[in-house]
């Protein structure tokens, strides 16, 4: 892992900023739980600050977010499903997870007015 970034440089456009590289999810230091790591929160904020502004989007915009919402909700998904395997559960990731569908319910409402 680079610096947890994309090949160790943070890019600034939002097509950049919203794809899900293929090392999605860390484990903590006892290696049982899986979070999100520190970017993938910051995207998620960045996203739902954007959606709250009442901002314009473009659907190129739109797509990009419903996108990565949906490779992150899936990685989601296969670490708790690993988890719930080994009788683990992780509150915190499920949180997220839900969090996730929250955004891209919002995502599909503003594409759906296209």
């Amino acid at each position: 892992m680079a610096n947890g970034h994309y090949g160790g440089h943070q890019k600034k456009q939002v097509h950049d900023h919203y794809h899900t590289p293929e090392e999605q999810l860390v484990e903590d230091i006892h290696g049982k739980r899986y979070r999100l790591k520190p970017y993938q929160q910051q995207s998620l904020k960045s996203i739902e600050e954007k959606l709250k502004s009442g901002s314009e989007f473009t659907k190129k915009e739109l797509h990009e977010y419903q996108e990565y919402l949906d490779e992150l909700s899936e990685k989601i998904r296969e670490a708790l499903t690993a988890e719930k395997a080994d009788g683990i559960s992780n509150i915190e990731l499920e949180r997220d997870l839900r969090r996730i569908g929250v955004l891209l319910n919002q995502v599909s409402a503003i594409l759906e007015r296209y």
